[in-house]
């Protein structure tokens, strides 16, 4: 059997926020020593081109002013060479779920799950059994109604936006300033939303899926986090088994494909509440391979039909340290 020859991994930004290609291209390369790796990204200053693991980096035009179609027929003519193409970016899934779906060389949730799964994710929570913290559907809805959502759920309270992007406000005068920002960068209130806020522990699950059949999974309890609320040490486990079973049966009825990251909150009553959906690995991916859940090597592994090497590393824990990497500035 010939090694894995290609796989291009779309989405390497890499900082305080980042974008998961980095630990998908760690994870390939730890159970595909042989294969290509690709970092794909549509900015140069995306540090993640210059990581290692990588051995070519592509940057291409940003697809979203017009280019959509440009695009998709850059992505077919990859993997129409025996190439696999992983997006680690929200937008580009949703574009590569309408044009080329069905696909296994381009592993993304079909357009009706990615619809499904879209903020407030409140058929997703119903699907896993989980409730959802009340949201605010902002639109053109009345500073009143605003005012009272507010009052009712007490601060802080998140205003995300319809793809990506959360941020909290701690008052009334954080409140608007975050609004206009956020309408800003979507181009308006229409599909900013603000949901109340869950006291308590931080617990994401990653799995991945092909054609409705999970893969695997893994839980992560955040210990430590950056400020943006993103892990910056945390531990890994087994998903519980009744939670397992309901993932499952959510893979089976949406046909999921591709990466998943479930986002949760664990009350001082131990009930676990959905914050979001997304569709694909999580950034801490490769916490989960140090702890035996090598995802993207399983998903991969399953589309190819070729055998992973990777070691079943038993490391519970993990933490981040910032590198300096060298880099074609």
């Amino acid at each position: 059997m010939k090694p894995l020859q290609r796989v291009f991994v779309s989405g390497v930004a890499s900082g305080q926020n980042p974008s998961p290609g980095v630990g998908v291209a760690r994870c390939l390369r730890a159970a595909f020593p042989q294969a290509t790796l690709v970092a794909v990204d549509y900015s140069r200053q995306s540090a993640g081109l210059a990581w290692q693991d990588f051995d070519k980096s592509v940057v291409r035009p940003p697809w979203t002013r017009g280019r959509e179609s440009r695009h998709t027929e850059y992505v077919r003519r990859c993997v129409a060479a025996g190439g696999i193409w992983i997006s680690c970016l929200d937008l580009e899934l949703a574009l590569l779920a309408k044009r080329l779906p069905g696909r296994s060389s381009v592993p993304c949730p079909p357009s009706s799950a990615l619809r499904l799964a879209a903020k407030p994710a409140a058929a997703v929570g119903r699907l896993l059994g989980l409730p959802v913290p009340p949201s605010f559907q902002l639109g053109n809805a009345p500073p009143r109604a605003v005012a009272s959502f507010c009052r009712e759920h007490g601060w802080p309270v998140w205003v995300k936006g319809p793809q990506y992007g959360a941020a909290s406000a701690w008052s009334w005068y954080e409140l608007e300033p975050l609004v206009r920002r956020m309408a800003t960068h979507w181009g308006g209130r229409r599909g900013l939303q603000l949901q109340a806020h869950s006291e308590g522990q931080d617990v994401t699950i990653a799995f991945a899926a092909l054609r409705g059949e999970l893969l695997g999974a893994a839980q992560l309890e955040k210990l430590e986090r950056t400020a943006e609320g993103k892990v910056w040490s945390g531990r890994v486990s087994p998903v519980p088994a009744p939670l397992e079973r309901r993932l499952r049966a959510f893979a089976r009825a949406t046909r999921w494909t591709g990466g998943g990251e479930i986002e949760c909150v664990r009350d001082a009553l131990s009930r676990l509440w959905l914050i979001e959906c997304n569709p694909r690995f999580p950034a801490w991916i490769y916490g989960a391979a140090l702890a035996g859940q090598n995802l993207p090597a399983r998903l991969v592994a399953a589309i190819s039909g070729r055998p992973s090497a990777a070691p079943r590393l038993r490391r519970r824990g993990f933490t981040r340290v910032v590198l300096e990497s060298p880099a074609p500035l």
